[in-house]
């Protein structure tokens, strides 16, 4: 196996790779789109494809031939010589076996059933005059970036989001993400983060668990008009709750904003969920010392392990709410009143001794190579999801669409 770079330029894979042994280019595979495959001249940032060593030879002779550049064929400048292939990135692989990647069946049907949400969010963000967040909505998770081992040719990708609030694949991949950190800082799990220490900073690592989580939701009253100021003023009353003396031996902990609408009364209602690690609070005392503040007295407390949710339970039901795009989707005025008004703001945080911590995770965006060596280098360019299977194990891989002939 060979990895051959390619110039940027629109060609049709099938018309130019698959070729026969007599060296003439073939209709081999289903792909019928031209691709814009990048160029690749660094070691380091290679945009490659593979391809069999016999089809190597064979398509060097048939692409350079004069008959085929007549024929309107492009000459790439492929070396005509393998001893030539150090020097302008070409990688012999070292594994002569690559092991079977199963396809998972469901991914192609889950994929298309985001995409559908993901082309109603973009009309009713062009609706809203929204025009270049309605184009990255709907051409979400449609382009991949394709990363290769050196070592033994295994590849896989990942998709290229485009990270809007409102987008329901990236709502769905911030939501995991956040469920799995609120997770580990209740059920415990390693935490790294820098501290002054001598005027110099110093990183720490600690594992890190909750002794007494609660799960704390506070309200406000609804309002007929969604603005910036709704947002700091409910954060500005939740740091006066902590400061108040029921808060004294709270820890820290971690929280974010919902925001619903309510079409029948048309107002908004925003309201604060919260993990603390605390100490038993009675919730008449809690609800005294929000109404003091806010003038709205409608609290919940749930305890976290024990006869209350598992940390995983509360771990999903509050990331949910980050996810949850609201009521109001389907009216472009809203969705603009929504989206101003919670631009720039960070609606999910910690505080207190939580703050600045980053989880330790296992690098679960990436797999191990066929050799375990996992040399991983970053290809240049965007890969089509028409050339791109999901595996069994939930990663994203580069079809092996390439065959001798």
């Amino acid at each position: 196996m060979s990895i051959i770079p390619i110039n940027k330029t629109n060609v049709n894979i099938a018309d130019v790779f698959s070729l026969t042994l007599e060296g003439r280019a073939t209709l081999e595979s289903d792909l019928s789109a031209s691709v814009s495959l990048p160029y690749g001249g660094q070691r380091e940032s290679t945009s490659a494809i593979f391809i069999s060593d016999n089809t190597f030879r064979e398509g060097i002779k048939a692409i350079n031939s004069s008959s085929n550049l007549s024929e309107g064929h492009q000459n790439f400048g492929f070396p005509t010589s393998l001893d030539t292939q150090k020097q302008v990135g070409i990688f012999k692989s070292k594994s002569k076996s690559k092991p079977i990647r199963d396809e998972s069946l469901d991914w192609l049907q889950k994929h298309e059933e985001l995409r559908n949400q993901r082309i109603k969010v973009a009309d009713i963000l062009y609706k809203a005059g929204r025009l270049n967040e309605a184009n990255n909505v709907r051409h979400c998770g449609e382009n991949f970036v394709v990363s290769v081992a050196e070592c033994c040719g295994d590849n896989f990708a990942q998709p290229v989001n485009c990270g809007h609030r409102l987008c329901p694949v990236c709502m769905r991949r911030r939501s995991a993400k956040l469920s799995n950190r609120l997770e580990k800082v209740i059920s415990g799990g390693f935490f790294k983060w820098k501290e002054k220490i001598n005027g110099e900073k110093v990183e720490k690592i600690e594992f890190i668990r909750m002794k007494n989580p609660k799960h704390i939701v506070l309200t406000l009253k609804n309002v007929p008009k969604l603005s910036e100021f709704c947002y700091k003023r409910l954060i500005g009353y939740f740091e006066k709750l902590r400061h108040r003396k029921i808060f004294d031996n709270c820890i820290g902990g971690f929280r974010s904003i919902e925001t619903t609408y309510n079409d029948k009364e048309k107002n908004w209602h925003v309201h604060l969920h919260a993990v603390v690690d605390i100490p038993y609070i009675p919730q008449r005392e809690l609800s005294n010392a929000w109404k003091d503040i806010t003038g709205s007295y409608i609290v919940h407390i749930k305890q976290i392990g024990g006869n209350g949710q598992s940390a995983m339970e509360a771990s999903k039901e509050i990331a949910k709410y980050v996810a949850k795009p609201g009521e109001f989707m389907n009216d472009a005025n809203l969705i603009n009143e929504y989206l101003d008004a919670v631009k720039g703001l960070r609606l999910v945080s910690t505080f207190g001794y939580y703050y600045g911590k980053e989880l330790i995770e296992d690098d679960e965006n990436r797999p191990n190579c066929n050799c375990g060596k996992n040399q991983w280098c970053k290809l240049d360019g965007f890969y089509p999801i028409d050339i791109i299977f999901k595996d069994t194990m939930g990663f994203y891989r580069l079809r092996d669409f390439i065959s001798d002939g």
